[in-house]
């Protein structure tokens, strides 16, 4: 049986997996070489390699590519490379390079934060709230492991996905043929063939490594906020009738209350954000171990009080062993500890509990 070939390429296709069904946008049937190449991947990106031989269509980059088989839509993506040239005279051929539709990720940033929210949820809102006007829905998105707290600073889309799974190393993403988002467990894809001693295989090896293995992990995150300190008073220097920055022994996380005794009793100052707000008293800014007392102000004299209330950062840097593997490695090799000892490094964790949970989802 011949499978009959269809490639539809144009400014924006949607469709219901059926050549001819519901095709939405300006698309245009052209025809392709028989020695077309498709790469599949759920963990990485997908590509069709393809020559175009219809001399009156021209592509462009940037259009989106429908490949059908008998009729059934294969492949769906972006064209993100083409090379034309003259195959022959008078007739021009265009070599094409598609990528699956997470190229449309790559094109689109988030800036948001999320707190006690799971992988899934923050996918689903980044479909929700940014890829939907792309043309990306959700398919099937697992919950997987909750996040403390996830900060993303305007990165792609693709990289804010990346980052959750790579903190959660048994799941994988991929962007389907339809603009269909999955984030699923890697368990719920295995090979339905049976591998034992009951039958011969062919061609068949596998491998075991110690290349990257890792029972016993160092996590340096970024920083987490500490208790509330409450009316500390060794600011440095001290009042002196000159400085007006004054040292604390952390950067800030939250606006602090400042408040000073001239003899008179503690009065509570205004606070502002340096450089955004005028007219205070103080100054702080986010992850700076200083104050800052306005120009305009009475130079704090010799003998001034200061005290501040405050919640400031840290550093997050701990250690993640476990402790079965540990014992395993040491049964299994002479004078040795057994203990192989990885870092890892995510300046993004922000507490200790999502250290712990992603330390514990690598080893």
């Amino acid at each position: 049986m011949v499978n009959v070939r269809k490639v539809i390429i144009g400014k924006n296709i949607y469709g219901d997996g059926n050549y001819g069904s519901n095709l939405y946008g300006a698309g245009e049937e052209v025809l392709i070489e028989n020695n077309w190449q498709y790469s599949y991947s759920i963990k990485k990106v997908s590509t069709l390699r393809c020559k175009v031989i219809e001399s009156a269509y021209i592509p462009e980059k940037g259009n989106s590519l429908e490949l059908y088989i008998d009729n059934v839509l294969e492949f769906g993506g972006i064209i993100t490379s083409i090379k034309t040239y003259e195959s022959q005279p008078g007739f021009l051929a265009h070599d094409l390079v598609v990528q699956d539709y997470s190229k449309l990720l790559d094109n689109r940033r988030i800036g948001h934060s999320f707190e006690d929210e799971t992988a899934g949820y923050v996918i689903n809102w980044m479909i929700d709230n940014i890829l939907y006007e792309e043309g990306i829905s959700a398919g099937t998105i697992e919950d997987a492991m909750e996040f403390d707290r996830v900060v993303f600073a305007y990165k792609t889309c693709t990289d804010a996905i990346n980052y959750i799974a790579a903190a959660t190393p048994g799941y994988n993403w991929m962007v389907d043929k339809n603009k269909k988002i999955h984030y699923i467990s890697k368990y719920k894809n295995k090979c339905n063939a049976i591998i034992n001693d009951s039958f011969q295989h062919y061609d068949f090896t596998t491998e075991l490594s110690l290349d990257q293995y890792i029972n016993a992990l160092y996590i340096e995150g970024g920083k987490k906020q500490t208790t509330l300190i409450e009316n500390y008073s060794n600011v440095t220097p001290a009042p002196d009738g000159i400085s007006r920055t004054f040292v604390l022994p952390f950067p800030l996380a939250l606006e602090p209350i400042i408040q000073i005794n001239t003899g008179s009793g503690w009065v509570t100052q205004t606070i502002g954000i340096n450089g955004l707000t005028e007219s205070k008293q103080f100054y702080w800014t986010y992850g700076s171990d200083t104050i800052i007392h306005d120009p305009i102000e009475t130079v704090l004299a010799v003998g001034t009080l200061i005290r501040v209330t405050f919640t400031g950062l840290i550093d997050i840097r701990l250690v993640i062993r476990d402790e079965a593997k540990i014992a395993e490695m040491n049964a299994a090799e002479i004078y040795s500890t057994g203990i192989y000892e990885g870092i890892y490094v995510d300046k993004n964790i922000s507490t200790d509990k999502n250290a712990y949970t992603v330390g514990n989802s690598i080893i």
